[in-house]
């Protein structure tokens, strides 16, 4: 059967009716009654509802479908670069997908003698800190892999070919569930920590060739000790096992709460 809300043709993708809320306009009482109609249907079936709405109007929007989204829909998170909530209803466990579903990546540069290729950047308090390129993952990246390489193009410098063949994955930085918008929803991250070892010549004429972007004022070569002391999720596991060049699963990170990333 066909679908609608608000006089709009909801067509089902992965068997769920996307609804995207772009303007409170569209928050009205008959919008939230037929979306009431549309979850008793969709919980008798094997269909669900994936609706996004902008976090800034999530804030101001009605007590009514506030009340709504809190009580019948079961899964949330958050769509990081466009600031968009992602609420989920229905009874699949198998989720469509977005971007940018809390899933990052770093890349650590390093030396035989284990020096570092870190980012200088600002941090949002006429600060600087230390840093290791990467970012969070597109829906158009295939891949966590190509997703790094991308990032780091973006980040870095697009002039390094990167064969992802070389890649060594060290950690999986898995952060626990922490509160968002007032203790309401809580987020989750996990971040994939990949090593790429180049010759100390190859990364002086990276920072030689750089230029400054938004996000990254300059480059610099650290030991281990000192990206330890000044990036807080290194901790002491991590660290072991990249001075002596071996695997580790899962780091649960404990400094996470009360931010989005994780830092």
């Amino acid at each position: 059967m066909t679908e609608y809300i608000n006089g709009t043709k909801l067509e089902p993708i992965f068997n769920f009716y996307t609804i995207i809320i772009k303007s409170s306009k569209t928050i009205n009482d008959n919008f939230i009654n037929e979306l009431e109609k549309l979850i008793k249907k969709v919980k008798t079936t094997n269909k669900g509802i994936w609706l996004s709405l902008p976090e800034l109007l999530y804030k101001k929007i009605d007590i009514k479908l506030l009340l709504l989204l809190q009580k019948e829909f079961t899964f949330y998170y958050n769509d990081i670069m466009n600031n968009n909530l992602i609420f989920i209803a229905t009874k699949l466990k198998t989720y469509p997908p977005a971007p940018n579903t809390n899933i990052g990546t770093h890349l650590m540069i390093t030396t035989k003698d284990n020096s570092i290729l870190t980012t200088i950047e600002n941090d949002g308090k006429n600060n600087t800190k230390i840093s290791l390129p990467g970012g969070h993952i597109d829906l158009s990246d295939n891949g966590i892999e190509k997703a790094l390489i991308r990032e780091f193009g973006e980040e870095i410098t697009k002039n390094i070919n990167i064969n992802k063949n070389q890649l060594k994955l060290l950690t999986i930085r898995h952060i626990p569930m922490f509160p968002r918008l007032g203790n309401i929803y809580k987020n989750q991250d996990i971040w994939f920590l990949y090593k790429l070892e180049l010759s100390k010549n190859d990364i002086n004429k990276i920072i030689k060739k750089f230029k400054i972007n938004n996000e990254v004022k300059s480059l610099k070569l650290v030991n281990i000790d000192i990206l330890s002391e000044n990036v807080n999720w290194l901790t002491k596991d991590i660290i072991k096992a990249i001075k002596e060049k071996n695997n580790i699963n899962i780091h649960n990170s404990k400094k996470a709460y009360g931010n989005n990333q994780g830092f």
